[in-house]
C-alpha cells in the first residue's frame, strides 16, 4: 500500500479514509496475491463467498479510469441511509456488510461495520462489529458453523492479531450517545445545541420526504452540515434516487 493509494481514494471520494481499510486491504492482498478482493471467497466446500467492493474495487482498478459515477454510489442500495458504504457483499444472497460513517472519516478512525439485508424486513440493518477485521471474522465463524473447512480455519488463524488490534482501537458503539430517536433505531449523534427536534409527527415528516422529488431524502433529514450525505445527495443520479425510505412496521 503507497502513499499515492491514499492519495487516489482521498481524491474520489473527497475525504479520507481510515487507516484500517488499507490494512485490510493489505491483508487480503497477502491472503490472495493475484486477486485480493476475492480472498475470502470459495474458502470452503460450498460454492460463493464475500467479495470485497466498494473502495477495494477502486485500489484494484476494477473501476477502469475515470470518468464514471461517483465511486461513493458504487454497491449502494436505494434505500441506504447516507452513511453507509459497502466494503463487501455475499456472493449469492445479496447481503452488504457497510462501514457506518456518523462523522467526517479520519485516517485514525476505526468504524463499526453493519449487515444491510433489505429482504429481512424485521432487522434490514443489524450492527455486525466495532472494526473491519472483527467483522470479517465474526462472519467466517458464523459460515464455519455451517461447514467444515480448513480454508476458512485457516485465515481466521491469520486474522486473528489484526482483528485483536483493530479492535482494541475501536470504540465500543455501545457507548454511542443518540440525542434522538430515528425511524432506523439508530438514532442521532450530534452536540445537543446542534439539534432541533422535529416539529412535525413522523408521519407528517415522511410526507415531506416523499413530496421532495429531485433530492435524496437523507439529505434533508440529516441536514447538509456534514460533508458525506452532502456527497451522496450530489451524486445521486434522478433515475436512481429513491422516492420512498418509508419503514415497514414493527
Amino acid at each position: 500500500m503507497t502513499d499515492s493509494d491514499h492519495e487516489r481514494l482521498a481524491s474520489l471520494y473527497g475525504f479520507e479514509l481510515p487507516s484500517e481499510l488499507f490494512a485490510f486491504w493489505k491483508f487480503a492482498s497477502e491472503l490472495k496475491p493475484e486477486n485480493p478482493r476475492r480472498a475470502f471467497w470459495q474458502l470452503g466446500a460450498d460454492v460463493g463467498g464475500y467479495i470485497l467492493t466498494g473502495p477495494f474495487d477502486v485500489l484494484a482498478g476494477a473501476l477502469g479510469e475515470p470518468p464514471w459515477l461517483s465511486p461513493i454510489l458504487h454497491e449502494r442500495w436505494h434505500p441506504y441511509p447516507p452513511e453507509l458504504f459497502t466494503v463487501w457483499r455475499e456472493d449469492f444472497s445479496g447481503e452488504r456488510w457497510c462501514l457506518w460513517m456518523e462523522e467526517e472519516p479520519r485516517a485514525d478512525a476505526v468504524l463499526p461495520v453493519f449487515r444491510v439485508w433489505l429482504r429481512d424486513r424485521t432487522e434490514p440493518l443489524t450492527f455486525e462489529a466495532a472494526s473491519l477485521f472483527d467483522a470479517m471474522k465474526r462472519v467466517l465463524r458464523r459460515r464455519l458453523e455451517d461447514e467444515s473447512s480448513d480454508g476458512i480455519e485457516a485465515v481466521l488463524e491469520r486474522m486473528a492479531a489484526p482483528a485483536e488490534e483493530w479492535r482494541g482501537r475501536a470504540s465500543p458503539w455501545e457507548k454511542r450517545q443518540p440525542i434522538a430517536a430515528t425511524l432506523d433505531r439508530l438514532g442521532v449523534v450530534a452536540p445537543k445545541d446542534s439539534y432541533r427536534p422535529l416539529t412535525v409527527s413522523d408521519e407528517e415528516a415522511w410526507d415531506g420526504l416523499l413530496g421532495l422529488g429531485e433530492l435524496y431524502p437523507g439529505q434533508r433529514m440529516i441536514g447538509e452540515s456534514g460533508s458525506w450525505p452532502r456527497a451522496i445527495a450530489r451524486w445521486m443520479p434522478a433515475s436512481r434516487r429513491p422516492h420512498s425510505r418509508r419503514p415497514h412496521p414493527g
